[in-house]
C-alpha cells in the first residue's frame, strides 16, 4: 500500500506503483489522501483492516503515518518502508521497517557511512524525488520481493 506526503500528489508514487505491479505485485493507494494529517494512521488502519494486512510504503509524512499505525497495530502490517519519512527519532516497531533518506539526513548526519545497513538506503535525491530516484524504486522492489519471498512464508500481494 502506498502513502503520500502531506499534500503531495500523488504521481511522485506513479513510477514505483508501475514497477511494483510489474513485478507481480497487487498495489494500492493510501484513500486518505489528498487530505493527510498525521491523526490518519487510524484511517490507514481502517484500510488495513478491510484490505488485509500490507507492506505499507509511505513518501514524508506517509512514512510516519504506517509507523504510527505500526506502532498501535503491528500485526495490520507485514512491514513498513519509508522513503525519507518524516520522523527525527529511532522507529522501534514490531514489524520489520526499512527506510531510505535523502540528502537532507546525510547533512544532519555527516560522520555516517553510506553503508549503513540493508535496512537503509541513502540516496542523493531531494526529498520529493525521492520515490522516483531509480535506485530507491530497485531497493524498494528489491524488498518488496524479500519480504514476499516464499522463505518468509509471504504471499506475493498488497505491496
Amino acid at each position: 500500500m502506498l502513502v503520500p506526503g502531506f499534500l503531495s500528489p500523488k504521481a511522485p508514487l506513479s513510477p514505483l506503483e508501475a514497477r511494483l505491479e510489474e513485478s507481480g505485485h497487487n498495489v494500492s493507494l493510501f484513500k486518505g489522501w489528498p487530505t493527510l494529517t498525521v491523526f490518519q494512521y487510524r484511517d490507514l488502519l481502517a484500510q488495513l483492516r478491510d484490505e488485509g494486512p500490507a507492506v505499507v510504503i509511505g513518501h514524508s509524512l506517509g512514512g510516519m503515518i504506517a509507523v504510527l499505525a505500526a506502532e498501535r497495530r503491528p500485526d495490520l502490517l507485514k512491514a513498513v518502508i519509508g522513503l525519507d519519512p518524516f520522523i527525527f527519532d529511532l522507529v522501534d516497531i514490531e514489524c520489520p521497517y526499512f527506510e531510505v533518506r535523502g540528502p537532507e539526513y546525510r547533512l544532519c548526519h555527516p560522520h555516517e557511512p553510506d553503508d549503513l545497513a540493508p535496512d537503509r538506503l541513502l540516496t542523493w535525491a531531494p526529498h520529493a524525488l525521492v520515490p522516483i530516484d531509480p535506485g530507491v524504486m530497485d531497493y524498494t522492489v528489491g524488498l518488496i520481493d524479500y519480504l514476499a519471498s516464499p522463505r518468509l512464508g509471504e504471499n506475493r500481494d498488497n505491496g
